[in-house]
C-alpha cells in the first residue's frame, strides 16, 4: 500500500483491527501523522515507563470549568506537546467549540512539514467523565 504520502510513515491502526486475511490494519501518510498526534495528546506525563517526559499535561484541566484560563492552558499544553514530540508537523492553531457545558471540542490545525499543507484533526476534551 504505497501512495504519494508514504514518506510520512506507516504504523498499525489503533485500536488494532484485524482484516479478513488475519493481518493487522496499517495506516499510511496523513492518517499516520494524525494518529500519532492523538496518541501524544492521550498520554499523560509520567505514564510511560522509559520516557517519563512523553505526553501532555491535558489531564490537569479535566475537572476545571470551561473558561478562558482553562482554554489558554489547554492551548498551551497541545502546542507544547505537538512541538516537542511530533517532528513531522508544525502546530498552527487550535479552535475551541463548546457543544455542551461540560465538554469542549478542540480542532487542532497542523502543517505537515514536507508537504506544506495545513490540515486539522479534532480532539474531544471533557471536563467531566463520560460513560
Amino acid at each position: 500500500m504505497i501512495n504519494n504520502q508514504s514518506y510520512l510513515g506507516s504504523t498499525l491502526k489503533f485500536p488494532i483491527v484485524i482484516d479478513s486475511y488475519g493481518k493487522p490494519a496499517v495506516v499510511v501518510g496523513k492518517d499516520c501523522v494524525f494518529q500519532s498526534c492523538l496518541e501524544y495528546l492521550n498520554i499523560q506525563i509520567n505514564e510511560t515507563y522509559f520516557l517519563r517526559d512523553l505526553g501532555t499535561r491535558l489531564g490537569e484541566g479535566l475537572f476545571e470549568p470551561n473558561d478562558q484560563t482553562n482554554e489558554s492552558a489547554t492551548y498551551a499544553f497541545i502546542r507544547d506537546t505537538l512541538t516537542t514530540w511530533e517532528k513531522r508537523v508544525t502546530f498552527v492553531d487550535a479552535k475551541f467549540t463548546y457543544p455542551a457545558p461540560d465538554s469542549c471540542v478542540v480542532k487542532v490545525y497542523i502543517k505537515i512539514l514536507n508537504s506544506n499543507e495545513i490540515d486539522s484533526f479534532v480532539y474531544p476534551f471533557y471536563t467531566k467523565l463520560k460513560y
